[in-house]
């Protein structure tokens, strides 16, 4: 190469160094048409623009300027603001401008956790069709962040919008985060925006940044994995998630089955392990399970309604090759309507196809509930049906590894921070029960990092505890959901939060309660005191000292409000121990604001435990109608 043409490429290298780089110029992936900014608060925003670029910001009549630095950031910081709207919030560098309409202030919060915050509102929660029909509140919006994971922090959301409230969207809200936020709109009068980040199933660990997680020993070893080769782990996830795109292509795919003719009465089974519903134990992949049975001629010009109970799975009904719907707006106890048109005199067929995708282990049914009503006849079905998991090929099941600590903060909560909020409400825990040891310092340990996180010391945290779950037992016995509702009363130490006890709000047999509306309003109760210097109870009974009185023991609470009452006739739900540390029922009877307890088999009580169990007859509430929390002492 000649001396004149390596000066003339050094000389081009140069000039671009020295350029300016072209850049449109760009607001935070949260900043877009319908928003909700906090009110009442400086905000600060960042962008970038080309390097060195004058930027110009404005709204509500408020005008910043500033200078991108070399990289092209740019920050500014808006006087606070009260509630109102809309505004146009414009940003412009020479040759560039972005334009967001429809902005509001107001009061933003964020809602995360597990499934039971996850859970949407069309989801047939309680009185879901009328929630829908009546959620026409445009100055309520809407934040959906997609399920995503990362091994290092991220800074933006793709592929998300702003949503106005209305019958036409909020079937697809969290119907806790919806109801909450409804209701703080009514009693405030104020835009109010929900940002949801939620995922079923996930452990607090994983919504904890990984920094933080590393001082935890619990957790070292895994966040220090992370930490240190993010771009390897990063390709891992990538490569699950498509196994995850193909799992759900597999399980929503109908075709094979059609092809096969699986649903169809003509279609030989009699090489199928003949079983009663629902099956003893359950079964891995998906599961078919095929039955006939007769109808007279009378019978097939009616329409039938098939009650299956409850089942953990996802079951598709086919009757005589086609498939069947529960009505629109079906509860979840509802039955599937078999139409009067694919009914048959004679010979017909129900086929049901059962996916748990969860764990992989389908079941049908609940016994004695496969019933299929028709006229007045009531025709038991859980009996002689032919079965297969083989008829399709195995469920792919890639690792939970958005499980895995400080990968939903990266990916779900980081790219969040500098978006100031007025609050957290936070449903979450089921994932962590038998870990109650490490949870108390865990929780506490994610909220302060996420007040830190935002620059927001204070930041109120609202958070739903553990519903009662599971069948009731009679005698005392070890809870490791009780250990987990512990240690989430421990976590009320910290300042700036409240607590929703839910012992009274659950579904024995169903981890996801359909009652929504007594948690959204118990979190508002909470919330209006930590958030909006309230000064009504928003708590039931709180423990704070026992004493032995002879052979009985005498509790005083905190919290007692307008006094204590038993929801019932008996107050129930207490235990007590002597030294030996062996539980039995106790005999409960309030005396003014204490409660009094003793039991024929201890002479000489130690310790006292209340509604100590996974699900529990606890009935001890104050004239205020909140629920006691649970607790242990003494021991």
């Amino acid at each position: 190469m000649n001396t004149q043409l390596r000066l003339s490429i050094f000389l081009a290298l140069f000039c671009t160094l020295l350029t300016p780089t072209s850049h449109a110029i760009e607001l935070p992936s949260m900043y877009a048409e319908h928003m909700v900014i906090q009110r009442d608060a400086p905000i600060k925003i960042k962008g970038k623009a080309a390097s060195g670029a004058n930027v110009t910001l404005t709204i509500a009549g408020q005008q910043h300027d500033t200078s991108a630095d070399r990289q092209g950031h740019w920050q500014v910081t808006l006087t606070a603001e009260s509630a109102g709207g809309p505004f146009i919030l414009r940003a412009a560098e020479p040759g560039s401008t972005v334009e967001i309409n429809d902005v509001y202030f107001g009061d933003v919060w964020l809602a995360s956790g597990q499934s039971n915050m996850e859970w949407k509102l069309a989801w047939q929660v309680e009185n879901w069709q009328q929630e829908v029909k009546d959620s026409n509140f445009p100055l309520i919006r809407y934040f959906d962040v997609p399920n995503h994971y990362t091994a290092d922090e991220q800074n933006s959301i793709n592929h998300a919008q702003w949503q106005l409230a209305s019958p036409a969207t909020s079937g697809n809200f969290s119907a806790i985060a919806w109801l909450f936020a409804k209701q703080l709109h009514l009693e405030k009068n104020v835009p109010v925006a929900i940002i949801d980040a939620t995922w079923g199933g996930t452990p607090a660990e994983a919504w904890t940044p990984l920094p933080t997680l590393r001082q935890q020993e619990a957790y070292q070893t895994q966040a220090s994995e992370l930490m240190s080769d993010p771009a390897h782990w990063n390709q891992i996830f990538q490569d699950t998630q498509t196994q995850e795109l193909k799992k759900q292509q597999h399980l929503d795919s109908q075709d094979g089955h059609h092809v096969q003719g699986l649903t169809h009465p003509r279609f030989d089974d009699h090489h199928w392990v003949s079983a009663d519903l629902p099956l003893l134990n359950p079964l891995p992949d998906v599961l078919w399970a095929r039955k006939h049975f007769s109808l007279t001629h009378a019978q097939r010009r009616s329409d039938g309604a098939l009650f299956i109970g409850y089942s953990p799975s996802h079951v598709q009904v086919y009757l005589n090759g086609k498939q069947v719907q529960k009505s629109p707006g079906a509860q979840r106890d509802d039955p599937y309507i078999l139409p009067k048109e694919h009914f048959n005199a004679g010979d017909n067929l129900i086929a049901l196809r059962a996916v748990n995708s969860w764990d992989n282990k389908a079941n049908i049914a609940s016994k004695d509930k496969l019933i299929l009503h028709i006229q007045d006849a009531k025709i038991a079905l859980n009996n002689d049906w032919k079965i297969n998991n083989k008829a399709e090929d195995p469920l792919p099941m890639p690792p939970m590894l958005w499980q895995k600590p400080g990968v939903l903060y990266n990916a779900m909560i980081h790219p969040l921070i500098g978006f100031p909020l007025k609050g957290v409400i936070w449903y979450q825990g089921e994932s962590n029960v038998g870990q109650a040891a490490q949870y108390a310092s865990l929780f506490t340990s994610l909220m302060k990092s996420w007040r830190e996180r935002w620059g927001q010391k204070e930041l109120p945290f609202v958070y739903a505890q553990l519903a009662n779950i599971h069948g009731i037992k009679e005698q005392p016995a070890p809870s490791d959901w009780a250990l987990l509702r512990e240690a989430q009363t421990q976590a009320l130490a910290l300042p700036h939060t409240a607590m929703a006890v839910l012992m009274d709000a659950g579904d024995p047999w169903d981890i996801h309660p359909r009652n929504k509306q007594i948690v959204a309003q118990r979190l508002w109760h909470g919330a209006k005191n930590v958030a909006y210097h309230g000064k009504n109870l928003a708590s039931g009974p709180m423990i704070e000292k026992m004493q032995v009185d002879g052979t009985s023991i005498l509790l005083s609470y905190t919290d007692i409000g307008q006094g204590l009452r038993a929801k019932g006739q008996s107050l129930l739900g207490f235990e007590l121990a002597g030294k030996d540390g062996h539980y039995v029922n106790a005999q409960a009877s309030i005396e003014g604001n204490q409660v009094r307890l003793h039991a024929a088999a201890i002479k000489e009580p130690v310790s006292v435990r209340y509604a100590w169990a996974d699900n529990s007859l606890a009935n001890l509430y104050n004239l205020d109608g909140f629920p006691a929390i649970p607790f242990r002492i003494g021991e």
